[in-house]
């Protein structure tokens, strides 16, 4: 063809198949190692430097003289299974070698691989190929490896099927501290790990009024027959569901087998022993006609947990008492009024439990219990009293008094209020506080903190945990911490996580993850973020390692989140990417979005749909620009495409980006 002539301003809008007559001034058909700048023109493409070999164990060595850190090392070369983590600290003042105290970049690669059963983890200096050092602690802060060495021989957690350590293993860094996933590992609690038990031989008494004329009547039955003829009861039991977490059982219904006899005016009460299924233990109300019981009336029909296939309760799960005892003293007409004050209607009070004349200004009553009984202790300070077994049974207690029961509380294992409470009670002593009836949610315990840490004294009621429950996660099931301590220097352990402190399995329950499998997890809105099947999990607002509440009273802003994505198709999400104000997830089917442009709290995270694509799981989608790319699955075969926001006032979208879908071929093993 005839040669076409003309001006060319520039070579800098890079090369062009097309027509020669087509194509713009500035293409070229051809362009070895250059790179076209609007700035600088047509320039030479960079040169790559080689700072060194990360694939050799010889170039490794710079461990100082007579100290071989490295030594035991045997596997050289990189593989295409080795998981690889990127570090980027930026600028930052150095703290160790020949540049300390100098400002320099500082970027890091950390390389996991190594047999099924050990692998191995080396992190590597990317500005001047010097090999880090790596200090491995345990749970309980001890040294692993002493001295630290230039690698590690990771924990169990790190095992990967096959070796396949690229595919399996994931990691999110924040500032100094990245957080190593193994995505193949169940999470678990701490079985050994759990709240105080409900201490069932502990109740406090304390006087609220002292008042002229006035009857103080504690009630208390236990266990002890003597010559009472204990009844017997047939329960029966209603099964219902816990959404993910098995079968339950409830009080249905009480038959009366046998009254007993020898019943007198204080009816028995039935005992329920101890057993971890009782997350709530039942409450049954007796009443006696002469002398036996006539009729039982279920006032909270408990719940008992159990694993699928358990039967529930066992038909010996109670026993209903026998022996009672009343303490009672009336205050005269004519008490003055520092007789009768409360500190001193206590301590006459403590008189009849021990068996002790009282005093001027009160007349005395104690029954069978207390007259001569050896097992209970009972001691006063102030106006409240502490009453205990003696032999760590059960006992119940209840207060009366002339006043419209407004003079005298009782307190054992539950209240109705915080209002029903004493100012003054035994160090660590615990209650449960019931909100409304037969609604668990609402539910809330304390313990008591004395103002000296004092055995029993003034004090405060502070939020607690229900009584022996689980209030760990394993930590050797969860992501491991890799900490960046200095330069050239990283300490890698078992993250520390937060315990459960407040409320129980209802009101602040572990992680929907726990039990499962975490497939992702991400930093998003000072959070902490975890991906697991359909769900997705936020730490507290700005304590990453807190999964749970701190307090069940209210819910706060801060709160941690756990959510699910509701569609009509069963989704396993296995990927998150932080990008611009908002969170896109991925599934296998299907794309979501969680707006963060507004403050992201428990009660106004949505997760919403956006697109409906069949990904690739294989390859972790990546922000690049204004762009996410990710792979689809389609037809049999690889394909590359790109979602991009598209912002109104109102609301925040996705869309395809058209012209950026590359087909690969079936014969393309892996894409990374």
């Amino acid at each position: 063809m005839a040669n076409v002539s003309t001006t060319v301003p520039n070579l800098v809008q890079g090369v062009s198949q097309q027509a020669p007559s087509l194509r713009f001034n500035g293409q070229c058909e051809e362009q070895t190692n250059a790179v076209g700048s609007v700035i600088k023109g047509l320039i030479k493409r960079p040169y790559a430097h080689l700072i060194s070999a990360i694939d050799k164990d010889a170039e490794w060595d710079d461990d100082p003289p007579g100290l071989d850190t490295d030594a035991g090392y045997t596997d050289e070369a990189i593989t295409n299974k080795g998981f690889h983590l990127f570090i980027n600290r930026g600028e930052s003042i150095q703290t160790g070698g020949g540049s300390a105290g100098q400002k320099a970049s500082e970027r890091y690669v950390g390389i996991i691989e190594g047999s099924a059963s050990a692998p191995k983890l080396r992190i590597i200096n990317l500005d001047d190929g010097t090999l880090a050092t790596i200090t491995h602690k345990n749970a309980a802060g001890a040294l692993v490896t002493d001295p630290a060495r230039n690698y590690v021989n990771l924990p169990d957690y790190f095992d990967c099927p096959g070796e396949d350590y690229v595919n399996y293993l994931k990691g999110a860094t924040y500032a100094d501290t990245t957080y190593l996933l193994n995505t193949t590992k169940t999470t678990a609690r701490k079985a050994a790990s759990k709240t105080r038990a409900y201490r069932k031989q502990d109740a406090i008494a304390f006087v609220k009024i002292g008042a002229q004329g006035t009857t103080y009547t504690l009630k208390v039955t236990d266990e002890d027959t003597g010559s009472i003829t204990a009844a017997v009861l047939s329960i029966t039991w209603d099964e219902t569901w816990r959404t993910n977490h098995g079968p339950a059982w409830r009080v249905d219904g009480v038959t009366i087998s046998s009254g007993g006899s020898g019943y007198g005016a204080v009816p028995p009460a039935v005992f329920f022993h101890d057993d971890e299924g009782w997350f709530r233990k039942p409450v049954l109300r007796c009443t006696v006609s002469g002398g036996a019981v006539n009729s039982v009336e279920i006032i909270d029909r408990g719940q008992y947990n159990g694993a699928v296939g358990t039967t529930g309760p066992a038909s010996s799960a109670f026993t209903v008492s026998g022996g009672y005892g009343t303490a009672e003293i009336v205050s005269d007409e004519d008490a003055t009024s520092l007789e009768i004050r409360t500190t001193n209607t206590a301590a006459e009070l403590l008189k009849v439990m021990t068996n002790t004349v009282t005093g001027t200004g009160f007349d005395e009553n104690a029954e069978t219990l207390f007259a001569g009984h050896t097992n209970y202790t009972t001691i006063a300070n102030g106006s409240t009293l502490s009453i205990k077994r003696d032999d760590d049974t059960d006992f119940s207690i209840q207060a009366a008094d002339s006043q419209g029961d407004t003079a005298l509380g009782a307190v054992k294992g539950k209240v109705q209020s915080l209002s029903d409470l004493p100012v003054v009670a035994p160090l660590g002593f615990q209650v449960m506080v019931e909100g409304a009836k037969h609604i668990e949610e609402d539910d809330y315990y304390l313990t008591f903190k004395t103002e000296h840490e004092e055995d029993f004294g003034k004090g405060r009621w502070v939020e607690s945990a229900g009584y022996d429950i689980d209030d760990s996660l394993d930590e050797e099931t969860m992501p491991y911490l890799l900490e960046n301590t200095g330069t050239n220097a990283f300490t890698l352990r078992p993250a520390t996580w937060g315990k459960r402190e407040v409320g129980d399995e209802s009101s602040n329950p572990f992680p929907s993850f726990v039990g499962k499998k975490i497939s992702d997890l991400f930093f998003f809105k000072n959070r902490l973020g975890f991906l697991s099947e359909d769900k997705v999990v936020l730490s507290e607002d700005s304590s990453p390692q807190n999964l749970f509440r701190t307090t069940v009273r209210t819910l706060l802003d801060t709160a941690p989140i756990d959510v699910t994505v509701a569609t009509n198709m069963v989704q396993n999400l296995h990927s998150a990417v932080p990008f611009q104000d908002n969170m896109i997830l991925f599934s296998e089917r299907g794309q979501f979005i969680i707006d963060g442009r507004d403050a992201l709290t428990p009660s106004t995270i949505a997760v919403n749909a956006v697109t409906n694509y069949n990904t690739d799981t294989s390859a972790r989608p990546e922000a690049i620009g204004p762009f996410i790319t990710f792979r689809l699955n389609v037809e049999g075969s690889t394909a590359s495409t790109s979602l991009r926001f598209r912002t109104q006032q109102t609301s925040t979208s996705l869309r395809t980006s058209r012209h950026r879908c590359l087909r690969i071929s079936p014969e393309v093993a892996t894409l990374r």
